[in-house]
């Protein structure tokens, strides 16, 4: 195991030493603690994936700082259409290209 030197200040050390007695565990099984908590919140952000519905769902359905649950099928409601918009997309992609006729 790696010994490692930490300069901290006197509030700091304080924390550690109180927080280390409240837990059952020693200032350094604290910190190996605290590091892998970190770690662990760190790596399963990077793993989330954040669409923008994710972010706006809340507010669907709400007026100005409303109740989150005023429209439950409002949700429902933008994702099925986000969903179609992204169908009618693909669709015109697939499609072969063509010209319209010219009067003779």
């Amino acid at each position: 195991m790696a010994i490692m030197t930490l300069r901290i200040d006197a509030r700091l050390a304080a924390t550690i030493e109180r927080l280390a007695r409240e837990e059952g565990t020693t200032k350094s099984g604290l910190l190996r603690e605290a590091v892998e908590v970190l770690e662990h919140r760190r790596r399963r952000h990077r793993r989330a994936e954040i669409r923008p519905y994710d972010l706006m769902k809340k507010g669907i359905g709400c007026w100005i700082n409303g109740p989150s649950d005023l429209s439950v099928d409002s949700s429902k409601k933008v994702a099925e259409m986000l969903l179609a918009r992204k169908r009618a997309r693909d669709l015109d992609r697939r499609r072969p290209f063509s010209r319209p006729v010219q009067p003779q």
